[in-house]
């Protein structure tokens, strides 16, 4: 007959997460930074369980100032939630080592210098 229907727009859902972020914990262990899917929400969670979020920006960054520092070997997970609400699969950064070793105890040299 003919006859057609009105064009229809059909939108499929996002149900794709984004990649893993890239995480580091800074030298003195007091910010988390890196990248993650631009404009995503970033969650860092702490080793006592807490939670901090931030936004990445158009590029990618994010940054999170922790509240007190992490440090000899602390792990914080970080994850990235997109627009839809999917959420990334997470990565782990670690602390760095912050902690001077011991001093060398009971060393003996005798007078010629031999040990």
């Amino acid at each position: 007959a003919g006859n057609t229907s009105a064009a229809a727009t059909v939108i499929a859902p996002d149900t794709t997460a984004p990649d893993a972020p890239v995480a580091y914990i800074n030298d003195d262990g007091t910010v988390v930074n890196g990248t993650a899917e631009p404009n995503s929400t970033v969650t860092v969670t702490l080793p006592d369980t807490t939670t901090l979020t931030t936004t990445a920006d158009a590029s990618g960054v994010y940054g999170v100032v922790l509240p007190t520092a992490l440090t000899n070997g602390e792990t914080v997970t970080v994850t990235a939630t997109d627009a839809a609400g999917n959420v990334s699969v997470p990565a782990t950064a670690t602390a760095p080592d912050l902690t001077a070793p011991l001093s060398p105890a009971d060393l003996l040299v005798a007078e010629d210098g031999s040990s």
